[in-house]
C-alpha cells in the first residue's frame, strides 16, 4: 500500500472508532434494575402516579455525575392514555422527568410543542449525546408539531414542560 491509502485506512477506523464510542455511551439498564426503577418512578412522579408502564425505549447517556434519559412508555395495561416520550435528566443519580412529548392533554400550540422538541434538542446536543438517545416517534412528533406551526389546520401531538 501506499502512504496515500494507508492514511485513508487510518481516517477510516478512527471515524469508525469515534462512531462506536460514542453509540456504546448510550445505554438501556434492564428490567428490574435500580437504575431503570429510579427511572420509572420519575416519570411516574411526573406523568401518572400509579402506573405500571411498557417501555417501548429507554435509553441513557451519563457524562461524570449528570446522565440524560429518553424513555418511550404506555400504560401496560392499556386502561389510561397515560404515557408518551419523555425527557429525564439526572444529578448524582436523582432522575428528574423534564418533558413529555406526544401524549393527551399538553400543549394546545403546535408551536408550543414545536418549541418544548427544540429545546429537548438543545439539552440533548449540549450535553454531547448522539441523537441516538430519540425514538423515532420523537421524529415524527416533531415534524407534526413543525407542519402543526406552520398551518394550524393539520394538528399535531401535544408536548408539556412536566
Amino acid at each position: 500500500m501506499n502512504k496515500v491509502s494507508n492514511l485513508a485506512l487510518l481516517i477510516q477506523i478512527a471515524v469508525c472508532t469515534s462512531v462506536l464510542a460514542v453509540e456504546s455511551e448510550l445505554h438501556t439498564p434492564n428490567p428490574g434494575t435500580p437504575e431503570r426503577k429510579a427511572i420509572m418512578d420519575a416519570i411516574r412522579l411526573g406523568v401518572c402516579r400509579e402506573t405500571i408502564f411498557k417501555v417501548h425505549h429507554l435509553k441513557i447517556m451519563r457524562l461524570d455525575k449528570s446522565a440524560i434519559a429518553v424513555a418511550e412508555v404506555s400504560d401496560a395495561s392499556e386502561q389510561t392514555e397515560c404515557g408518551g416520550i419523555v425527557f429525564l435528566e439526572a444529578l448524582n443519580q436523582q432522575w428528574r422527568a423534564n418533558f413529555l412529548m406526544d401524549a393527551g392533554g399538553g400543549s394546545a400550540l403546535c408551536t408550543d410543542a414545536k418549541s418544548i422538541h427544540e429545546t429537548v434538542l438543545a439539552r440533548i446536543d449540549k450535553f454531547g449525546s448522539p441523537r441516538t438517545i430519540l425514538p423515532a416517534g420523537f421524529w415524527l412528533s416533531l415534524k407534526e408539531a413543525t407542519d402543526g406551526a406552520i398551518s394550524p389546520d393539520i394538528g399535531c401531538g401535544n408536548a408539556e414542560k412536566l
